[in-house]
């Protein structure tokens, strides 16, 4: 009895269906492994603590750095901005673009499936060719049509980490997008906040510029009242209502001046705001800075600056580049495939009795590419090198401007009490003067010196505070936002 065996075997367009979903399947499983911090590399030798912390004084505990001046319009301004602002619009955008480009990158490691179709007509005509009952010389025309309909696969299998380097390039250069707009966001919030206290400190130089014009008109009347009674001879009298007035003049032009700069910084926090430039803002008076900042470590101003955090990540792309680059030496290894139908009948196209396959295994190794390969190796040895030293250039930047403005915290404050103290005593001395001018004990220079005085104590404290406050805010955006004691 003879003995049938049966064989199993497996079609190469069944390994192309598997092929591809293996592909598939190893895609799902590998995920984006974004490359390592390398801000050691960069950073060396961080200090163990700020030199200007050891003269910070008294402390106090504050959150949200904006909420810390206390101000509840000023938070409501700078969340106007945060959402309208155009600039915030384009970073947000430009975040947009990079996931694009890191979804791009990606999609390299995967296979790529295409479906084609095609129809031709082929007529062919053969001369002379013996054709039973037809006369000498006849002519037999030959068409032949022909339809198809194919999936295609291409797959680079990434052997080398060539693919997947560009792919964490591409995350990190998302990362350092996202943290420049983190950086724009705090700088925004900073900018806003300059520019409220900037509008309120050109309202009080108004009102100091109104109590100055005020005080010259006053002196103005209390010259005459002593000239009407006979207190002072008519020459001098002249001469000092003639500089009284002059004063007086003075002051009205300084208020012009003043109410043109209160309504010019209305109008820039305005533009900020993502609004049409007015000057509809009223604010308070200038607060109170708050407490100064702790003691703490430099490097942790290494993980909260976003600027630094995103020149750290260009950095880190710039490593992943380089290594794809140098990848681009090895053997590359792909396979193709495809799988469909051929038939000469148009209605047949999707029969699968007239199936056709194909599979293949491609590699090819650079041998000789004119130097391209190396000099794209270079030119990312070269911005790597580039990405480095600008990293190390913010943060040397960095612990720069946390430094000075550690130190501006105490000469500031210092300062604004000494020119309080000054304007105190100014207020004094132009209330001295004015009440011994009017009961004849006291000469007309001295009111005009303690005027003058009193003016200038004024408008020299109100800029101290605005100083200070602006000192306070750079010291934010220096550390990368707020700080906790």
């Amino acid at each position: 009895m003879p003995v049938s065996s049966a064989r199993s075997t497996v079609s190469p367009a069944t390994c192309l269906t598997a092929l591809a979903g293996a592909a598939a399947l190893f895609l799902t499983g590998c995920a984006v492994t974004p490359p390592e911090s390398r801000m050691a590399e960069a950073t060396g030798a961080i200090p163990e603590v700020w030199e200007n912390v050891r003269r910070v004084g008294s402390q106090e505990n504050v959150g949200d750095w904006i909420a810390g001046f206390r101000d509840a319009r000023l938070e409501a301004l700078v969340d106007e901005a945060l959402a309208n602002n155009p600039d915030l619009r384009a970073a947000s955008a430009r975040i947009d673009q990079a996931r694009a480009q890191s979804r791009a990158a990606r999609s390299a490691r995967g296979p790529a499936f295409d479906l084609g179709g095609n129809a031709t007509r082929q007529k062919q005509n053969f001369i002379g060719f013996p054709i039973p009952g037809a006369d000498e010389g006849s002519v037999l025309s030959v068409e032949n049509p022909s339809y198809g309909v194919s999936l295609d696969l291409a797959w680079e299998v990434d052997l080398w980490g060539r693919v997947a380097a560009g792919e964490r390039a591409a995350v990190a250069a998302v990362q350092a997008a996202t943290a420049d707009a983190q950086a724009a966001r705090l700088s925004l919030a900073a900018q806003v906040a300059k520019a409220w206290f900037a509008l309120a400190e050109a309202m009080e130089q108004q009102e100091h510029a109104e109590a100055a014009l005020a005080s010259a008109r006053q002196t103005v009347e209390l010259i005459r009242e002593r000239f009407d009674s006979g207190q002072i001879d008519a020459g001098a009298s002249a001469a000092q209502l003639r500089l009284a007035m002059s004063d007086a003049s003075g002051a009205e032009a300084d208020l012009e001046t003043t109410a043109f700069l209160r309504e010019r910084a209305a109008r820039q926090l305005s533009a900020l705001l993502g609004r049409y430039p007015s000057d509809a803002e009223k604010p308070a008076r200038l607060p109170e800075p708050g407490g100064p900042p702790p003691a703490g470590l430099p490097s942790e101003l290494l993980t909260r600056r976003p600027d630094l955090l995103a020149a750290e990540r260009r950095f880190a792309a710039q490593g992943a580049r380089q290594q794809e680059a140098a990848r681009a030496l090895f053997p590359q290894f792909s396979l193709t495939g495809s799988r469909g139908t051929s038939t000469d009948s148009l209605g047949e196209i999707l029969k699968s009795d007239f199936g056709v396959w194909r599979l293949g295994a491609n590699v090819t190794q650079p041998i000789w590419r004119s130097g391209r390969i190396l000099a794209e190796i270079d030119l990312r040895d070269a911005e790597e090198q580039e990405a480095m030293a600008a990293l190390q250039s913010a943060v040397i930047q960095a612990f720069l401007e946390v430094e000075t403005f550690l130190a501006g915290e105490n000469r500031l404050a210092q300062r604004e009490r000494s020119l309080a103290e000054a304007r105190q005593l100014a207020e004094e001395a132009d209330r001295a003067a004015r009440e011994e001018f009017a009961s004849g004990t006291g000469d007309i220079l001295t009111v005009f010196a303690a005027e003058a005085r009193l003016v200038a104590a004024r408008r020299q404290f109100s800029a101290a505070r605005l100083e200070r406050l602006e000192n306070r805010i750079n010291l934010h955006l220096a550390l990368g936002g707020g700080f906790r004691n």
